[in-house]
């Protein structure tokens, strides 16, 4: 059940904005990787806690477009989360 990983589309919205808000983030750990084990565990755990989050909000917003792909909200929050998957590649990259 899609309530299962977000009970409300407000509740996908709030997660929504707080991951979007993390992406900036990334570019703390551009250079330093090599620094330290401590460094790299950080950046690679960041990743992985960034990434899982993403993978929730677009199983969400894409499942919801699947339902009714004439539904132009949903139509509107898929588009969005594959554009911030978009950013968060390109900053992970």
């Amino acid at each position: 059940r899609l309530e299962d990983i977000f009970a409300t589309d407000e509740e996908w919205e709030k997660e929504y904005q707080e991951v979007k808000g993390l992406i900036p983030a990334i570019k703390e750990f551009e250079g330093k990787l090599s620094e330290s084990a401590d460094t790299l565990y950080k950046a690679l755990q960041f990743e992985d806690q960034l990434l899982e989050r993403i993978g929730k909000l677009y199983t969400y917003s894409h499942m919801r477009y699947d339902q009714d792909s004439t539904n132009s909200f949903y139509q509107g929050l898929d588009d969005r989360m594959k554009n911030l998957y978009s950013q968060a590649a390109s900053a992970l990259a």
